[in-house]
């Protein structure tokens, strides 16, 4: 989970930290690497939770680098 400073939301508005805002309404950045079979598990539990969320898929490679 990553909080971010500011971000456009789903309907182009701003949020961004500031004094007198509201911490409840800063973005937050969730990262999953998943299965392809996890992700779609992922998103249709969200879906049935009827929750409104705006999310990017794409496909990585990930490993370790130095000494085993």
């Amino acid at each position: 989970a990553l909080r971010a400073i500011a971000g456009y939301g789903r309907h182009k508005k701003l949020h961004e930290e500031t004094f007198f805002e509201l911490v409840a309404d800063l973005p937050v950045e969730l990262v999953f690497v998943l299965t392809e079979d996890e992700a779609e598990r992922l998103l249709a539990l969200i879906s049935q939770e009827r929750l409104s969320l705006v999310y990017f898929k794409s496909k990585v490679e990930w490993g370790f680098t130095g000494p085993k």
